[in-house]
């Protein structure tokens, strides 16, 4: 799953979708996982975080550089924030 697409991607992503499609060790991934409102829905002991809700979190809180990036990716998926491009 490693070059899919997010459209791809189940809806309900785990930490392991987001290794896979993310540029970031497994600790950094579960540091952004307890950033206070980062999107995630904790059963149990696990950590989903629902795809379209992280797309949004991801194009409001990333460097500008990547934004084109969110914006197409959130387009593909039928997501939209207030972000302009």
């Amino acid at each position: 799953m490693l070059n899919n697409t997010f459209k791809e991607l189940p809806d309900m992503l785990s930490a392991k979708d987001l290794l896979e499609v993310l540029p970031m060790s497994r600790s950094g991934i579960y540091k952004m996982l307890n950033t206070p409102g980062f999107p995630v829905i904790k059963i149990g002991k696990r950590k989903l975080i629902p795809k379209h809700e992280f797309l949004v979190w991801l194009s409001e809180n990333i460097d500008p550089s990547y934004r084109a990036f969110c914006l197409s990716a959130q387009a593909e998926n039928g997501t939209q924030s207030n972000l302009k491009s």
